[in-house]
């Protein structure tokens, strides 16, 4: 229904994606991507959230995804955050 459940648009950089934290459908497409490139990735409910709602987002179940990925840089770790 075009519902924006997370964006990096309005931050002045861009984010760290842990791919082990991302859906399964976003892990295999981001595997063909290299830094620099762009894709969209369609992904439907069973390789999203599948039959769960996510808590918290409004997103109901069974629901299709799309992404929108701009790969600046790929890692091999991620990096430690900031130290206060």
């Amino acid at each position: 229904d075009g519902t924006v459940f997370e964006t990096t648009e309005g931050r002045d950089a861009p984010i760290t994606i842990v791919l082990t934290n991302m859906v399964p459908g976003v892990r295999e497409g981001l595997q063909y991507v290299r830094e620099g490139g762009i894709i969209k990735l369609w992904v439907p409910a069973a390789l999203g959230f599948g039959s769960e709602e996510r808590s918290g987002s409004g997103i109901p179940a069974d629901s299709a995804l799309l992404f929108e990925f701009t790969i600046h840089e790929v890692l091999d770790t991620v990096p430690e955050a900031p130290q206060p």
